[in-house]
């Protein structure tokens, strides 16, 4: 069973400008998660030092280093923590800290899609003098339809 250091939580422990601490504060959160997947049953009498450990986690310092080492906190917003776990508590405490839904506007997407339309006729238009892809022989049409595709992904990164 997966024990933890609840002395390790003090904020005082880490200076995120030495590398020594930001090392020694990934290592504690390592640790702490660890302890919260595997030994849950220790947190029964401590409910502050979860409460601790969140607070940490409000420092933008602490949580970007966070972020990289637990799985679970890049999950979005929106996933679903169904069951009460002590994982999921966390998750919960820090939704706001985790990756936002992305917001699709039907708007944006049919802007894009006229603009590729666009740049797809003046392409077309380009690349044929003017003849348009109906008056080119088949290995023109792929030729062309390839350069059309290659543009409009250049255009999309």
């Amino acid at each position: 069973m997966a024990t933890f250091d609840f002395a390790r939580l003090s904020p005082a422990l880490y200076d995120m400008k030495d590398v020594t601490c930001v090392l020694d504060f990934q290592l504690m959160v390592q640790d702490f998660m660890n302890v919260v997947r595997t030994n849950p049953g220790l947190f029964e009498n401590h409910d502050t030092h979860m409460g601790e450990f969140c607070t940490l986690l409000e420092c933008d310092d602490m949580w970007q280093v966070a972020y990289a080492v637990v799985p679970e906190f890049r999950l979005r917003q929106d996933h679903e923590l169904v069951e009460d776990t002590l994982l999921n508590a966390i998750l919960r405490t820090l939704s706001h800290k985790r990756p936002r839904v992305p917001v699709i506007d039907p708007g944006t997407t049919l802007e894009r899609n006229l603009v590729k339309k666009r740049f797809r006729t003046d392409i077309e238009y380009l690349e044929s003098l003017g003849l348009g892809f109906s008056d080119l022989d088949e290995e023109g049409q792929m030729e062309m339809e390839d350069i059309v595709r290659r543009t409009l992904n250049v255009l999309e990164d």
